[in-house]
C-alpha cells in the first residue's frame, strides 16, 4: 500500500477504489477470504500540526482580547445559535435583547454575552434570548459546567467527537478505566507514541502476521483506533481518548497493506480473551461470511467479553452485510458526521444498532507513516472505538456486572436518529448515537429498565375540553438559596392564550421580592431564584392570570427534590413520613399566606402510639421552619398532623447523608380511605417504603396492593394503631422491577411512598392521590446532561387505557406526541429521554380513562447520585 504525505490541511488516502481500503483475498494467502481494514480517510498532520492548533487557540484569544481586560459579570450567559443565523440577524438579536457579546465560541456556534447595561438584569436577558427563534439554547456559564475537562491542547478546538457523545458528562463520573483490558485487533500500535505508551500493555501484545511478540504498527490504522479508545487524557499532550487511563492490549492481525486472514483474526480473538481482555475492538471487515469467525466470536461471548466491530464502509457500494460486525452478539458501529448525518460510505442494515463519530475525527498517528504524531481520520473504524471506550468506562464503574448489562446500558441510552437523518436502508430497531454521559449515569444510578413496546397499538385519545381561562395560584412553603441550595421554578402555560405569572418570594426576615414572567401559549420557562434573592430562606406564591402550572426544583449536595406546590391553603394538614433517627434531619415548613398571624399545633405521632405536641406562631405572609429533631429526637419514624386557626400550607423536607441527600413533599389536606401511587421499585439497590398515617382514635385495617405491568397484583394487609404510623418495606412483598400502589383502608388514613437507593444516600418521596384523573400536567422535567427522566403511569381501572403524552420543549422545538397503552390494573414506566433529547420540557398526559402519573428524574454529580419525583397536577 502506498501513502502520500501531504502538507497540513490536505488529504492523503489509501490505495483502492475511490480512496477506500481494498477488501478481498490476500495476494499472499488465496485460501482465505480476508477482513480488510475499513475505509480510513486521513487529514495529514506533520510537525506544524501543533503549531496550527496553537495559532488557532491564540487567534480565539485575540478575538476576545479587547474585552478580557474589563471586569466581567459574575454569571455570563452562553447562547447557542441555530444553524443558518446570519451575522446581521445575530447583531439585531443582541440589540433587541440588551446583550453585549464578550466571547465568540465560533466552532460551537455559541457566544458568551452579558447585559449591555445595569438596567437589564441577567434574568431579563435570559428570558429575552430564550424567546428568539435564532437561539437554540441559553445557559448560565458555569451552572452546569463539568468539573472534569482534559487539558490536552486539541480537545477544545478539534475533538468534536467526544463532546458529541457527551464524554464530559461521563468523565465527571468516570474518566478512566485503569483495570479494564481492551484488545485492539488491528495493524498494531505505535509503542513509542507519547499519548499512548502509558496505556499500552507493552509486554503482552502479539503480532500474528509475523509470529513475534511485539505488535508494532507499520500502517497507522491501529494507532488511530487506539487513540480514539484510550489516548492518555489530561496530560497536556495532543488528544484525549474516551478513557484517559486504560489497559490497551495491542494485537496485530493486519499487515502494512491492511490485510489479514480470517484464521489470523480468529486466533487473535481467542488469544485476547485468554489474556484477560474484557472488550475486543475489531475495525476490519469482510463481505464474506466466515463460520470460523463466528466460532471465535462465540468463544468470546461465552466468556462474557464485549465484542465491538466497525460496520464497514461500502454502504454506497452494494451495502452488503460485513463480518464480524453482522455476527450474532457483536456490537456493529456505523459512523456519523458533525451534523449527525450518516455518511454514504457507512454501512447500514438491521445489524447496525449503534452510531458514533466517524468523519474528520482527530487521533494519534504512527510516526513512520510520515503524517506526524496526530492526524484526522474518517471511517467506521474510527466510530467503533468510541463504543469500546464507553464499554470500558461502564465496566470500570461496575466490574461485577455481566457483559449483557454493559451492552444494555449502552443501547438503552443512545440518542435516537432524527427521521430526516435516517439513512436509506435503515438501521436496527432502536438504533442511535452512543451517549457516554447517559450510559455512565444510568449504570451508576441503577435506574430500573423500562418497557418500550406495546402488545397492542394504542388508540388516539380525544382532545380534552379547553382549559378554563381563570387565573391560578400556587403556594410553596419551602425554598432556599443559601449555600449549598440552588432553587428553580418552572412555569408552564399549556393553554392557547398568552399568560403572565408573578412570583412573590417572602423571606423569613419579612422581605418580599417579586418577579413577573410572560408566557406565550404552549410555552414553558424557567426562573432561577438564586438570581433574585441570593442567600435566603423563603416561601413563594405564584399568581397567574391564566391556567399556569408551576413547579419548584431544588438541588444540593448530590441530590435534589421537587414540589408542585398547593393551589389552596387549609387549616388541617397531614404528613405520613418523618424520621429523626440518624442520619435523618426532618423539617416541617409552614407558610401563612393570610394577613393575620396563624396559631399552629403540630401533633407528631410515633410508631409506638405516643403523640408529642408542638405549637408555633406563623406571622402574616410569613414562614416558619420546625426542626423535628428537637421535638422528637432519635425517633425512627413518625407522622404529623398540623392544625391552624388560619389557612396555611405545609411541606416536609428530610435530609440525610450529612445533608447531601434529601427529599421533600407537600402535605395532604384530607385523609382518605383510598390512595393511589404510580411508582414503586423493588429492583436490587432500591428500597421502597409505604408509610401509613392513622390519625383516628380507632385502629385502621389497611390493604396495600402492588400491581405490576402485567396486571398481576400482590396484597399485603396491615393493622395501623390509633394515632400512629405503620411502615411497609415493599421489597419483602414483591420482587418486581416497578409497580403501582393502591392503599385501601376501613378508616380515613394518609399514605406516602419513599424510595431510597445508592446505599440509601439518595431518594425521593411522593404523597398518594385519592383518585385517578384523565389529565395530568408536569411543569418541570429535564433530559440534559446526566438527567434520566422517567414517566410512571398507573391504571387502577379494570379496562385498558389509551394514553397520549404531549411534549412542550422550552426551546420551542416541535416534538410529536407519544401514545401508549396501559393494560388493566397495571403500572408502567417509560423513558422520556428518547422523546426529548438533551433538553428541558413540560409534559401533559391525557388518557381516555382515569389514571395516575408521576415523573421521576435521576441524575449523577461528581459527589454522588440524586433523584427527585413529582406527581402531576390536574386541572
Amino acid at each position: 500500500m502506498q501513502h502520500n504525505a501531504t502538507a497540513v490541511g490536505r488529504r492523503t488516502r489509501r490505495s483502492g477504489p475511490r480512496g477506500r481500503e481494498d477488501v478481498g483475498p490476500s495476494p499472499v494467502d488465496d485460501r482465505a477470504v480476508l477482513p480488510g481494514a475499513d475505509q480510513l480517510r486521513i487529514r495529514a498532520a506533520r510537525g506544524p500540526w501543533r503549531v496550527v492548533v496553537l495559532l488557532a487557540l491564540l487567534l480565539l484569544g485575540a478575538l476576545a482580547g479587547p474585552t478580557a481586560a474589563a471586569p466581567l459579570p459574575a454569571e455570563p450567559l452562553v447562547v447557542s445559535l441555530r444553524r443558518g443565523a446570519s451575522p446581521s440577524e445575530v447583531a439585531s438579536l443582541w440589540a433587541a435583547a440588551g446583550a453585549r457579546p464578550i466571547e465568540d465560541l465560533a466552532p460551537l456556534r455559541a457566544v458568551r454575552v452579558v447585559p449591555r447595561d445595569s438596567g437589564t438584569s441577567t434574568a431579563q436577558l435570559l428570558s429575552g434570548l430564550q424567546s428568539s427563534p435564532l437561539v437554540r439554547s441559553v445557559e448560565r456559564d458555569g451552572t452546569q459546567r463539568m468539573s472534569v475537562v482534559p487539558n490536552d491542547p486539541s480537545y477544545a478546538a478539534l475533538q468534536w467527537n467526544l463532546r458529541r457523545i457527551s464524554a464530559e458528562q461521563a468523565w465527571d463520573l468516570r474518566p478512566s478505566a485503569p483495570d479494564i483490558v481492551v484488545a485492539v485487533l488491528d495493524t498494531g500500535v505505535d509503542y513509542e507514541h507519547p499519548d499512548l505508551r502509558a496505556n499500552l500493555l507493552l509486554d503482552e501484545g502479539f503480532d500474528f502476521t509475523s509470529g513475534t511478540p511485539l505488535a508494532r504498527d507499520d500502517e497507522s490504522h491501529g494507532t488511530a483506533v487506539a487513540g480514539i479508545l484510550g489516548a492518555v487524557g489530561n496530560n497536556g499532550e495532543g488528544v484525549t481518548g474516551v478513557a484517559w487511563k486504560i489497559k490497551i492490549l495491542p494485537i496485530k492481525v493486519l499487515n502494512s497493506l491492511g490485510r489479514g486472514s480470517n484464521s489470523t483474526l480468529a486466533r487473535a480473538i481467542t488469544y485476547a480473551v485468554d489474556r484477560g481482555a474484557r472488550i475486543l475492538n475489531i475495525s476490519s471487515t469482510s463481505t464474506d461470511y466466515s463460520p470460523l469467525l463466528e466460532q471465535a466470536v462465540a468463544y468470546a461471548r461465552e466468556r462474557d467479553v464485549v465484542v465491538v466491530a466497525a460496520a464497514g464502509n461500502s454502504g454506497d457500494q452494494g451495502n452488503q452485510p460485513t463480518y464480524p460486525a453482522a455476527l450474532p452478539g457483536v456490537l456493529a458501529v456505523g459512523a456519523i458526521d458533525e451534523a449527525d448525518r450518516v455518511p454514504s460510505f457507512s454501512q447500514r442494515g438491521d445489524y447496525v444498532g449503534l452510531l458514533a463519530p466517524g468523519v474528520d475525527v482527530p487521533s494519534t498517528s504512527w510516526a513512520g507513516a510520515g503524517r506526524g504524531a496526530y492526524a484526522s481520520y474518517s471511517g467506521t473504524s474510527i466510530a467503533a472505538p468510541h463504543v469500546a471506550g464507553v464499554a470500558a468506562l461502564l465496566w470500570s464503574m461496575r466490574p461485577d456486572l455481566p457483559s449483557g448489562d454493559i451492552i444494555a446500558a449502552i443501547q438503552a441510552t443512545v440518542d435516537p436518529i432524527a427521521p430526516s437523518l435516517m439513512p436509506a436502508g435503515g438501521l436496527a430497531p432502536g438504533a442511535g448515537v452512543v451517549n457516554a454521559g447517559r450510559a455512565v449515569a444510568r449504570l451508576r444510578l441503577g435506574v430500573p429498565p423500562t418497557r418500550v413496546l406495546d402488545p397492542q397499538p394504542p388508540l388516539a385519545v380525544a382532545e380534552p375540553p379547553a382549559l378554563p381561562a381563570e387565573g391560578r395560584r400556587t403556594l410553596f412553603a419551602e425554598g432556599s438559596t443559601q449555600t449549598p441550595f440552588e432553587t428553580w421554578f418552572a412555569l408552564f402555560n399549556p393553554s392557547l392564550r398568552p399568560a403572565s405569572a408573578t412570583l412573590t418570594f417572602s423571606t423569613v426576615s419579612g422581605r418580599q421580592v417579586r418577579s413577573t414572567v410572560a408566557l406565550a401559549p404552549g410555552a414553558r420557562t424557567t426562573l432561577r431564584a438564586n438570581d433574585l434573592l441570593p442567600g435566603e430562606e423563603f416561601s413563594t406564591q405564584v399568581q397567574a392570570d391564566g391556567p399556569v402550572f408551576a413547579e419548584r426544583s431544588t438541588f444540593f449536595g448530590h441530590d435534589g427534590h421537587s414540589s408542585s406546590g398547593s393551589r389552596d391553603a387549609a387549616r388541617s394538614w397531614y404528613l405520613a413520613e418523618g424520621s429523626t433517627a440518624p442520619p435523618f434531619d426532618t423539617w416541617i415548613l409552614l407558610l401563612n399566606p393570610s394577613p393575620a398571624p396563624a396559631q399552629v399545633r403540630l401533633r407528631l405521632m410515633l410508631e409506638n402510639g405516643q403523640v408529642v405536641e408542638q405549637r408555633e406562631t406563623v406571622p402574616p405572609s410569613g414562614r416558619r421552619s420546625v426542626y423535628a429533631n428537637l421535638v422528637v429526637p432519635n425517633q425512627a419514624g413518625f407522622s404529623t398532623q398540623i392544625d391552624a386557626d388560619q389557612p396555611i400550607v405545609v411541606e416536609r423536607a428530610m435530609y440525610f447523608d450529612a445533608g447531601a441527600g434529601g427529599h421533600d413533599t407537600l402535605g395532604t389536606r384530607v385523609p382518605s380511605r383510598t390512595w393511589l401511587i404510580p411508582n414503586g421499585i423493588a429492583r436490587a439497590g432500591f428500597d421502597t417504603w409505604v408509610l401509613i398515617q392513622n390519625p383516628n382514635d380507632v385502629p385502621a385495617t389497611v390493604n396495600v396492593t402492588l400491581m405490576g405491568d402485567d396486571g398481576v397484583a400482590v396484597v399485603q394487609p396491615l393493622l395501623v394503631r390509633p394515632r400512629a404510623r405503620a411502615s411497609l418495606l415493599t421489597n419483602v412483598v414483591t420482587r418486581r422491577e416497578t409497580f403501582g400502589i393502591r392503599v385501601e383502608s376501613d378508616q380515613p388514613v394518609v399514605a406516602e411512598r419513599a424510595v431510597y437507593f445508592a446505599g440509601s444516600t439518595a431518594g425521593f418521596v411522593s404523597v398518594g392521590q385519592p383518585a385517578a384523573a384523565a389529565e395530568w400536567f408536569f411543569a418541570d422535567g429535564s433530559t440534559a446532561g446526566s438527567f434520566l427522566e422517567q414517566l410512571s403511569l398507573f391504571n387502577p381501572q379494570g379496562q385498558a387505557a389509551n394514553v397520549e403524552v404531549d411534549i412542550y420543549r422550552q426551546d420551542g422545538a416541535a416534538v410529536p406526541p407519544r401514545r401508549l397503552r396501559l393494560a388493566p390494573t397495571s403500572a408502567r414506566t417509560v423513558d422520556v429521554n428518547p422523546w426529548v433529547v438533551d433538553g428541558v420540557a413540560s409534559l401533559r398526559v391525557i388518557s381516555d380513562r382515569p389514571i395516575l402519573a408521576e415523573r421521576v428524574e435521576y441524575f449523577a454529580r461528581p459527589t454522588g447520585l440524586g433523584a427527585s419525583a413529582s406527581l402531576g397536577q390536574t386541572r
